[in-house]
């Protein structure tokens, strides 16, 4: 496995969460609020997030991965360090990748928002991870191209990789842990899944 996760740059931590969909994530609120009192007054701050709630994410078979997660996990309660992980709502089906590595082509997402601060998120079937950032987004009849500001890495222009070979893509969002503690259940002594809460930090991107 090969990691090329460029173009994060507010924080390099990327958490591989893979979502289990039948626990039906959700979004619960738009808006969050900060309130603090200076000599009697309340001063309130609206901040843009997306909670993420009750999402079921991969299920560890060794014990070496879960304790791996439960690390990282642990050093990310207080709600305070901020990560990078695979956007849970909305992923991509690419049909074409650029010969000169700068765009791909997915099936066309009519409704896809671009705000100047999205990264794409690929895993391939060897376990290679890309992240990249997305400069534009332009609509034809039948797909939709993404655009990078960097090459993708050459794996994906390799004649023995498959457009199959990508069994994962989405966005890269930004997020923070919205829970302190975390359930973990065993299928058996080796096997188990946790559900987390995210919040994705929306005002805390950098745009390049």
């Amino acid at each position: 496995m090969t990691d090329y996760l460029n173009d994060l740059t507010v924080s390099n931590t990327f958490i591989d969460l893979a979502i289990d969909y039948a626990t039906s994530p959700t979004l619960t609120r738009e808006y969050s609020v900060i309130s603090n009192i200076y000599s009697g007054t309340i001063h309130s701050n609206w901040y843009y997030t997306q909670p993420i709630d009750k999402i079921g994410v991969k299920v560890y078979d060794d014990t070496t991965g879960l304790y791996a997660f439960l690390v990282s996990f642990a050093d990310r309660i207080g709600r305070y360090k901020s990560f990078w992980m695979p956007e849970p709502f909305k992923r991509f089906k690419v049909t074409a990748i650029d010969p000169l590595k700068l765009f791909l082509d997915v099936e066309k997402v009519a409704d896809l928002n671009f705000n100047g601060y999205e990264r794409i998120w690929i895993r391939l079937k060897n376990g290679d991870r890309i992240t990249r950032l997305i400069t534009s987004i332009t609509q034809a009849s039948t797909y939709t191209r993404i655009n990078f500001i960097s090459e993708l890495p050459d794996i994906l222009v390799d004649p023995n990789t498959l457009i199959t070979d990508i069994i994962e893509c989405s966005y890269a969002i930004l997020a923070r842990f919205d829970q302190d503690e975390v359930n973990i259940d065993y299928v058996t002594n080796k096997i188990a899944s946790v559900n987390l809460s995210f919040v994705e930090l929306k005002k805390e991107y950098t745009v390049l």
